[in-house]
């Protein structure tokens, strides 16, 4: 019974770990970026950033003005 104890109590704490590491996503940074350039493949900044999320997590971002 404390073997099983012990088991369950790695897993718990291994999925733990694996769960804060996936939710720490980094947002692209383009505030230094020309808007509407070649680099951003001619969209405004908010949009890119969108752009390059929906390309990471395959959801779109909410627009809100």
């Amino acid at each position: 019974m404390k073997k099983l104890a012990v088991i369950v109590l790695a897993v718990a704490m291994l999925s733990a770990a694996f769960v804060g590491v996936a939710s720490a996503q980094l947002s692209p940074n383009v505030a230094y970026s020309t808007p509407f350039s070649a680099e951003l493949n001619f969209m405004s900044q908010a949009g890119y950033a969108r752009y390059l999320n929906h390309q990471k997590t395959g959801q779109w971002t909410p627009f809100t003005p």
